[in-house]
């Protein structure tokens, strides 16, 4: 069937991700910022910030310190006022393809795992962000890719035939379960690749 909508995951797809190149900009030795990046990077509070248990980052701070008590300074430090301007970028490669998609005519759509004033920041400074046609963000629901619930809320919101939207995800079980309700998924690992899948979907 003929593709009418694309849905995009934002982290690491069309959103920086990963803070460890800010990390290396706040001046610690390679060993401290490797200690730091692991300690906030396998730390379940991202996962319990992503799904809504916490409404802001601020509220989670005591607790990164608490549980890693080695670093409460660095943390502090990690979570100055202006860390989501430097972490939550636009990776300017991977636009093209949003930019593609925008070109061809398809609504837009973003499914994403993401805390509440996270996404809050990037409604605010993105325009591509606030200007899809829907989004349902983890946090809002309380439920998280890949339980297939939040697919089934995006579809039943916006009203969509899963046959006709095409997912762009780069974790592959969130890409499954996509798959598991009849929508078009693609794992994505490369921005070319994925132009070319675009490219070749809106020829049908």
């Amino acid at each position: 069937m003929m593709i009418k909508n694309v849905i995009f995951d934002l982290g690491d797809v069309l959103i920086n991700n990963s803070p460890f190149e800010y990390i290396k900009t706040l001046g610690y030795s390679e060993e401290k910022t490797q200690e730091l990046y692991q300690a906030l990077s396998a730390d379940s509070l991202w996962h319990d910030k992503d799904i809504g248990i916490y409404e802001n980052y601020v509220e989670c701070i005591p607790i990164f310190q608490e549980h890693h008590p080695q670093l409460k300074e660095e943390i502090a430090e990690f979570f100055q006022d202006s860390w989501m301007e430097k972490v939550f970028t636009p990776i300017k490669e991977n636009m093209v393809l949003y930019e593609r998609a925008r070109e061809l005519g398809y609504d837009i759509f973003y499914l994403t795992n993401y805390s509440k004033d996270g996404f809050a920041h990037l409604e605010e400074h993105f325009d591509f962000i606030r200007n899809a046609e829907g989004k349902i963000v983890s946090s809002h629901v309380r439920c998280c890719k890949p339980e297939l619930k939040i697919y089934e809320m995006l579809l039943e919101k916006y009203q969509l035939n899963a046959s006709e939207c095409l997912f762009f995800d780069d974790n592959i079980y969130n890409v499954l379960a996509a798959k598991e309700l009849g929508i078009q998924a693609v794992h994505f690992t490369d921005v070319r690749e994925a132009l070319k899948i675009l490219d070749v979907e809106a020829k049908q």
